[in-house]
């Protein structure tokens, strides 16, 4: 909504000149959201997280053009290192 009027307004605070697309009220809105800067919420691990453990690990692992000498590569103990292992993800197999 903020991008979209142009002005956010946070307690006492008014961000923006009323003009569609403002990014002063844009960013307002971003940083000063309640979830945004709620500690309860930095607390959860899954909180504001992009993308699932095992996924951020395959990406690193391609973005450092990982080759595997065995035709099978098995990571060991997942859950305990990175919380997840394939196909549990909580997101999807609820």
């Amino acid at each position: 909504m903020a991008f979209k009027e142009g002005r956010y307004t946070a307690k006492t605070s008014t961000f923006g000149n009323g003009k569609y697309g403002d990014l002063r009220a844009f960013f307002a809105a971003i940083y000063l959201d309640r979830e945004a800067r709620s500690i309860v919420l930095d607390a959860d691990p899954s909180m504001g997280s992009l993308r699932e453990p095992i996924i951020k690990l395959l990406s690193v692992l391609r973005s450092m053009e990982f080759s595997s000498n065995s035709p099978v590569t098995r990571f060991s103990n997942l859950i305990t290192k990175i919380g997840q292992t394939s196909h549990s993800f909580e997101s999807v197999f609820r």
